[in-house]
């Protein structure tokens, strides 16, 4: 089972499919959260399109960086997008991790010849938190008080024999003050077409988010749902129009007032088949879009118009073809 691999050495390698892993030399407030992260589910469940920013923001610099990456793309039989927001020294192992145990779980799958089950995916993103979560308490408990986490588990002291009720509480309280600076979507399919759509926010249970199929996370995922919510998106909602809502709440979230969002990165389009699409936000048509519907209360016109799906499919490119 996908609890036997805790243990395991081997966990974290680098996702291939990704960047290497960026460091912020500790310029991070502990708990400072940044970018915005969007997932819809569309085509009555078929689909799911997924957005994020590329900003990485640093509290004591006046500069931002604006080519971070925050989403990424699970290969099958677990096609998925992950897309992360918060610290980034956090975000990137825990993608990591996640990678690493969904690689595991549909090894074990193939060999043993059983079915891919939603238990088994949650099991994988909340061992992939507490992966993160335990190597934070660790530390935090060596540079306080001088022993492991381990060791504290043990209830004996190094070098001092049985641990004192005080050094049990003081250990207590300090991982309920650790917190875990990292929320992530995980939204797609696994095999026979079941859709995955999960939302985990530092140490809070893990979400599994049903209808209307929105979900946000960032610091400019208040005024991302908020115009989702006014364009009444939700999961009968056609490609193009589905598409269309994702990029203005992409440029919705860019208000966020401390300038922690930036520019909109390539759009993930998943559809049940198996099949993982690109999209340019700055593409001309979705720009005329925005443009026609800008003033308008309604989008209406674009729901299951032949020509719009069209158009939305032809502005899509296969994985590995970003130009």
């Amino acid at each position: 089972m996908i609890q036997d691999y805790l243990l395991d050495e081997g966990c974290g390698q680098p996702y291939p499919f990704t960047h290497e892993a960026l460091f912020d030399y500790g310029l991070h407030e502990p708990e400072a959260e940044v970018s915005v992260g969007i997932g819809v589910v569309a085509e009555r469940g078929d689909m799911v399109i997924m957005g994020t920013d590329m900003r990485g923001t640093f509290p004591r610099l006046a500069t931002a960086h604006e080519e971070c990456a925050k989403a990424y793309l699970m290969p099958p039989p677990i096609l998925c997008g992950v897309a992360v927001a918060g610290t980034l020294r956090v975000a990137q192992p825990f993608v990591d991790f996640l990678a690493f145990y969904l690689e595991r779980l549909a090894k074990e799958a193939r060999d043993e010849k059983k079915p891919i089950v939603r238990e088994e995916i949650e099991t994988a993103i909340d061992m992939s938190r507490y992966r993160i979560f335990r190597r934070l308490v660790d530390w935090e408990l060596k540079s306080s008080y001088g022993m492991s986490l381990d060791e504290w588990k043990s209830g004996k002291v190094p070098g001092t024999g049985k641990m004192s009720p005080l050094v049990v509480r003081a250990g207590k309280a300090l991982m309920q003050a650790t917190g875990l600076p990292v929320e992530a979507l995980i939204a797609g399919f696994a095999e026979e077409e079941q859709l995955i759509f999960y939302k985990a926010s530092g140490k809070k249970h893990l979400e599994s988010v049903v209808s209307p199929g929105v979900q946000v996370i960032g610091t400019g995922g208040e005024l991302a749902m908020n115009h989702l919510n006014r364009r009444g998106q939700n999961m009968s909602h056609s490609f193009s129009r589905s598409l269309l809502h994702v990029v203005e709440a992409l440029d919705e979230a860019r208000k966020e007032p401390h300038g922690t969002v930036g520019n909109p990165a390539w759009i993930f389009v998943i559809d049940k088949k198996g099949e993982a699409v690109y999209v340019r936000p700055d593409h001309p048509t979705l720009k005329e879009w925005k443009r026609v519907y800008g003033e308008r209360d309604s989008t209406t016109s674009l729901q299951n118009c032949k020509l719009s799906d069209i158009l939305a499919k032809g502005m899509t490119k296969p994985l590995g073809s970003q130009k």
